[in-house]
């Protein structure tokens, strides 16, 4: 009986607990979708900084170890800034054989090679007035005619 009386209560006090926190998300301005979990120094620097550069159109670089939160602070750049209603596009580059790579960031049209049964976007159109997320970019080794494509890719856009 005893058990029967206690889980009601408990309950009732584990949905108290739920409701306060989100109160204190709300009124913290943390946005609570963010998956950036913490309160250390550290932590709150990097999230100051993802908040000063957000409102940027630069191309921003976030390093660190595998594992240390790249794309929750990519993710919290993304839905503060200005894209935050544009799409927000992941490629992890490591997972990528090199002969991919490059339909996967520019895409192709039908017919281009044997299997190209239809037209595909690549990520950069994709993330169109968005954002792009390459992880791990590091990891690839790109050929020196690569570069190009980024430069030509760029150039094009901007004469749109």
């Amino acid at each position: 009986m005893i058990t029967r009386l206690k889980r009601p209560i408990e309950k009732q006090a584990l949905i108290a607990e739920n409701k306060h926190l989100h109160e204190q998300l709300a009124r913290s301005g943390h946005d609570r979708d963010a998956d950036i979990i913490g309160q250390s120094d550290t932590i709150v620097d990097v999230v100051r900084l993802a908040e000063q550069v957000a409102p940027s159109q630069a191309s921003i670089l976030i390093q660190g170890e595998n594992g240390t939160g790249k794309e929750a602070i990519a993710s919290l750049i993304h839905k503060i800034g200005p894209r935050k209603d544009k799409p927000f596009i992941k490629l992890s580059c490591a997972a990528l054989p090199e002969t991919l790579l490059e339909s996967e960031l520019f895409g192709y049209e039908k017919g281009a090679f044997t299997g190209a049964v239809s037209q595909k976007e690549g990520r950069f159109e994709l993330a169109d007035e968005g954002t792009l997320f390459l992880d791990e970019v590091g990891e690839i080794t790109p050929p020196p005619y690569r570069l190009s494509y980024f430069e030509s890719y760029k150039k094009a856009n901007l004469n749109d």
